[in-house]
């Protein structure tokens, strides 16, 4: 689920599937709401639960292969592609500093999943995600990054 994605499509038509933002919004209120979401928000979930995970534990975070892609749809979707990239570094600093204590950090990397904020672009049902995160939850050696979906057709 991204929440941060509805309020970037809330400043353009939301029943227009084909209308793409085509400016970067103010910093202060989108960007902010996206990397409170991405970023932050995962961080803080995060943080509270560390002290619960038992060894063998998992942190399993849903970023984006738009994080490794920036740029492609254009500037209008900044924000939400630099969030996954964090994402993805935090992920991958998770990954080896929580291995130290017998835990484990992965990132599923979905490309275009069929959502409500993803309605024009989606290519994938959400069900294929969840096969890796099931993969990642019960896997007795879960990989570092899972690829779930396409983009433009293509396997991520």
């Amino acid at each position: 689920i991204n929440p941060e994605g509805s309020v970037l499509a809330k400043a353009y038509d939301d029943n227009d599937d084909t209308q793409q933002p085509t400016e970067l919004a103010d910093p202060s209120t989108v960007g902010l709401s996206i990397f409170e979401t991405n970023v932050l928000g995962v961080a803080r979930t995060t943080r509270a639960f560390l002290p619960l995970l038992c060894n063998d534990g998992r942190v399993i975070n849903v970023g984006s292969y738009f994080g490794s892609i920036a740029g492609a749809i254009g500037i209008g979707h900044a924000y939400y592609e630099s969030s996954k990239f964090a994402l993805e570094g935090m992920t991958n600093n998770m990954r080896r500093s929580l291995k130290k204590e017998g835990k484990w950090a992965c990132l599923i990397k979905a490309g275009n999943i069929i959502t409500d904020m993803n309605r024009a672009a989606g290519e994938v049902p959400a069900s294929v995600v969840a096969k890796d995160i099931e993969h990642a939850i019960t896997s007795t050696k879960p990989r570092p990054r899972y690829y779930p979906g396409t983009v433009k057709g293509m396997p991520t």
